[in-house]
C-alpha cells in the first residue's frame, strides 16, 4: 500500500520558510535591538518533515492548512520507497540545481533527475548545434522579464531563442524523451517569458484571427510544459501556474469559436487538468464544486500577486 498523504503538527525545530531568507540573516535581526523584526512567510518548525531528503523529481509536495503541514504523494509511492520533495523550485537548470544545492544546503544531489541530465548534458558529447542551443537558451531563462517594457529586438532575440531550443534541443534524436522533459522543466522561465512576448501582441491589438492562432500557439507549447511537469514536480507551483494559464487560453480559444463542439473537450481536459492538480496539492475534495471553485480562485489570486507575477493578462511566474 502506497502513501497518499501525511499531517504533521508545528513543533520546536528546523524551521520552514521561503528559500529566499536564510535562516542566519533571521537570527542576526532577531538579535539587534528591532525586536519587532518579523521575516515574511516563516511558515512554521517542523522536525519530522525536516527529516525528508530532496529529489529535483520529487514524489510529494506540502501545503498548509494554518499551522499544520499536509504532504500530499505528488506521484504513486510503493511501500517502503521513500518519500523525497525539491528544497529548491524545480524550474532551474541542471547546473544551475546543483550549486544551489550545494551553496544552500552543503550536498551534490544525485537524485535521478540530476543523474539522467548529467550522463546526457556532458558538453564534451552534446553535438555544437544542441551545446549552443542550451546556452542561447539559458540567457533568457535566468530571470522572468517584464516583456511590456522590452523592446521589439529583445522581443526577437528571445522568440528566436526559444525557437532553436524548441527544435534543436526538445526535437532533437541525441536526447532521450526523459531528458527532454526535465530540460523542459528547467527551461520554464524561458518559455514563459516567450508566452508572455507571444501573447502581448494580443493586447496591442491583434486581428481576432491572429489573435486565435497566437493563443493556439501558446497553448500547444504550455501543453508540453505541462506533461513535462507532470512526469517531473507535478503539482508545483510553477505547474498549477501553467494550468490556470491553458484553462484561461482554451476559454478564450472556445468563446471566439463559431463551432463550439470542436472545443469543448479541450476545455473539459483542461478544467479536470486543473481540479486534479489541486487535489494532488491540497487534497481529496472529492464532489464538494464549491471547494474545488475556491481553491482555484485562491491559487489564482496567489500567483497574481505582485511578488508573484506581474499584473498583465497572461503574465505568469
Amino acid at each position: 500500500m502506497g502513501i497518499s498523504s501525511m499531517i504533521l503538527r508545528q513543533s520546536t525545530m528546523p524551521a520552514f520558510g521561503p528559500d529566499f531568507i536564510t535562516y542566519d540573516k533571521i537570527q542576526q535581526q532577531w538579535q539587534t535591538s528591532n525586536s519587532s523584526y518579523s521575516p515574511p512567510h516563516i511558515l512554521g518548525i517542523y522536525p519530522l518533515a525536516a527529516m525528508l531528503n530532496h529529489s529535483c523529481s520529487a514524489n510529494a509536495i506540502r501545503s498548509y492548512a494554518n499551522e499544520t503541514m499536509i504532504v500530499h504523494a505528488s506521484k504513486p509511492i510503493a511501500a517502503g520507497s521513500e518519500v523525497v520533495w525539491s528544497y529548491i523550485p524545480p524550474t532551474q537548470i541542471f547546473a544551475e540545481r546543483r550549486r544551489a544545492l550545494k551553496k544552500r544546503h552543503g550536498f551534490m544531489c544525485r537524485c535521478e533527475r540530476c543523474v539522467v541530465e548529467s550522463k546526457q548534458l556532458k558538453k564534451d558529447m552534446l553535438p555544437s548545434n544542441l551545446k549552443m542551443a542550451l546556452e542561447e537558451g539559458s540567457k533568457w531563462n535566468k530571470n522572468l522579464l517584464d516583456v511590456s517594457s522590452s523592446d521589439d529586438v529583445s522581443k526577437r532575440q528571445l522568440c528566436s531563442a526559444y525557437v532553436t531550443l524548441e527544435e534543436t534541443v526538445f526535437g532533437s534524436t541525441n536526447l532521450s524523451n526523459e531528458v527532454k522533459r526535465h530540460l523542459r522543466v528547467g527551461y520554464t522561465n524561458l518559455h514563459f517569458n516567450y508566452f508572455n512576448a507571444v501573447l502581448s501582441t494580443i493586447d496591442n491589438g491583434a486581428h481576432a484571427l491572429h489573435a486565435k492562432q497566437i493563443r493556439e500557439m501558446v497553448l500547444a507549447s504550455a501543453t508540453q510544459l505541462h506533461f513535462a511537469f507532470c512526469s517531473s514536480n507535478n503539482a508545483s507551483t510553477e505547474h498549477i501556474s501553467i494550468l490556470h494559464l491553458c484553462y484561461e487560453l482554451i476559454n478564450a480559444i472556445h468563446r471566439t469559436n463559431s463551432d463550439k463542439s470542436k472545443t469543448l473537450n479541450k476545455v473539459k481536459f483542461w478544467t479536470d487538468a486543473m481540479k486534479r492538480a489541486h487535489m494532488v496539492r491540497y487534497g481529496e475534495m472529492r464532489s464538494d464544486l464549491e471547494a474545488v471553485r475556491n481553491c482555484l480562485v485562491h491559487t489564482r489570486t496567489i500567483l497574481r500577486q505582485r511578488d508573484g507575477f506581474l499584473k498583465v493578462k497572461y503574465n505568469f511566474l
